[in-house]
Protein backbone atom coordinates (compact mmCIF):
# COMPACT_ATOMS: atom_id res chain seq x y z
CA UNK A 1 0.00 0.00 0.00
CA UNK A 2 2.80 2.05 1.15
CA UNK A 3 4.20 1.59 -2.65
CA UNK A 4 1.32 2.77 -4.12
CA UNK A 5 0.96 6.05 -2.24
CA UNK A 6 4.45 7.01 -3.00
CA UNK A 7 3.57 6.39 -6.94
CA UNK A 8 1.02 8.76 -6.69
CA UNK A 9 2.70 11.57 -4.85
CA UNK A 10 6.03 11.54 -7.23
CA UNK A 11 3.50 11.30 -10.15
CA UNK A 12 1.70 14.63 -8.83
CA UNK A 13 4.21 15.96 -7.79
CA UNK A 14 5.95 15.14 -11.39
CA UNK A 15 2.67 16.65 -13.11
CA UNK A 16 2.76 19.81 -11.03
CA UNK A 17 6.41 20.78 -11.85
CA UNK A 18 5.22 20.24 -15.84
CA UNK A 19 2.41 22.54 -15.52
CA UNK A 20 4.64 25.09 -13.94
CA UNK A 21 7.71 24.42 -16.24
CA UNK A 22 4.58 25.42 -19.01
CA UNK A 23 2.42 28.03 -17.47
CA UNK A 24 4.18 30.37 -15.08
CA UNK A 25 6.06 33.31 -16.63
CA UNK A 26 9.70 34.41 -15.35
CA UNK A 27 10.90 37.63 -16.67
CA UNK A 28 7.96 37.16 -19.44
CA UNK A 29 8.13 33.76 -20.93
CA UNK A 30 7.85 30.29 -19.17
CA UNK A 31 11.03 28.03 -18.07
CA UNK A 32 9.68 25.99 -21.32
CA UNK A 33 9.95 28.68 -23.62
CA UNK A 34 13.70 29.45 -22.18
CA UNK A 35 14.72 25.84 -22.57
CA UNK A 36 13.18 25.54 -26.22
CA UNK A 37 15.02 28.49 -26.96
CA UNK A 38 18.46 27.57 -25.51
CA UNK A 39 17.80 23.90 -27.54
CA UNK A 40 17.34 25.96 -30.83
CA UNK A 41 20.76 27.74 -30.22
CA UNK A 42 22.88 24.76 -28.91
CA UNK A 43 21.41 21.87 -31.06
CA UNK A 44 23.52 21.44 -34.30
CA UNK A 45 22.20 22.28 -37.56
CA UNK A 46 20.96 19.23 -39.57
CA UNK A 47 20.25 19.10 -43.29
CA UNK A 48 16.89 20.35 -44.41
CA UNK A 49 15.22 17.68 -45.89
CA UNK A 50 15.73 19.26 -49.72
CA UNK A 51 19.36 19.36 -49.29
CA UNK A 52 18.69 15.19 -48.20
CA UNK A 53 16.43 14.78 -50.99
CA UNK A 54 18.72 16.81 -53.94
CA UNK A 55 21.66 15.30 -52.58
CA UNK A 56 20.93 11.55 -52.39
CA UNK A 57 21.97 8.93 -49.83
CA UNK A 58 24.21 7.83 -52.72
CA UNK A 59 26.06 11.70 -52.37
CA UNK A 60 26.09 11.49 -48.61
CA UNK A 61 27.11 7.25 -48.92
CA UNK A 62 30.22 9.07 -50.77
CA UNK A 63 30.99 11.42 -48.09
CA UNK A 64 30.90 9.37 -45.22
CA UNK A 65 33.09 6.95 -46.69
CA UNK A 66 35.38 9.37 -47.82
CA UNK A 67 35.43 10.95 -44.29
CA UNK A 68 36.28 7.39 -43.10
CA UNK A 69 38.69 6.78 -45.13
CA UNK A 70 37.04 3.36 -46.98
CA UNK A 71 37.77 2.76 -50.99
CA UNK A 72 35.83 0.52 -53.01
CA UNK A 73 39.02 -0.71 -54.96
CA UNK A 74 39.38 -4.07 -55.43
CA UNK A 75 42.37 -6.37 -53.99
CA UNK A 76 44.84 -6.85 -56.64
CA UNK A 77 45.57 -10.53 -56.70
CA UNK A 78 49.47 -11.54 -55.23
CA UNK A 79 49.27 -15.06 -56.51
CA UNK A 80 52.01 -16.19 -59.15
CA UNK A 81 51.66 -18.38 -61.54
CA UNK A 82 53.33 -21.26 -60.00
CA UNK A 83 51.53 -21.37 -56.92
CA UNK A 84 48.16 -20.92 -59.33
CA UNK A 85 49.25 -23.86 -61.18
CA UNK A 86 50.04 -26.07 -58.06
CA UNK A 87 45.84 -25.50 -56.51
CA UNK A 88 44.62 -26.35 -60.14
CA UNK A 89 47.02 -29.22 -59.49
CA UNK A 90 45.40 -30.02 -56.48
CA UNK A 91 42.18 -29.75 -57.35
CA UNK A 92 42.98 -32.09 -60.42
CA UNK A 93 43.75 -34.90 -57.91
CA UNK A 94 40.91 -34.31 -55.55
CA UNK A 95 38.30 -34.32 -58.65
CA UNK A 96 39.85 -37.36 -59.94
CA UNK A 97 38.68 -39.30 -56.66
Amino acid sequence: MFAFLRFVIWTAACIAMGVFFATYEVGGKTPLQYAEQYWKRSAPALPSMDEVVKGGAGGMMDDAKKKLGVHDEKPVEHHTSEDRDAVNRLIAKRSQK
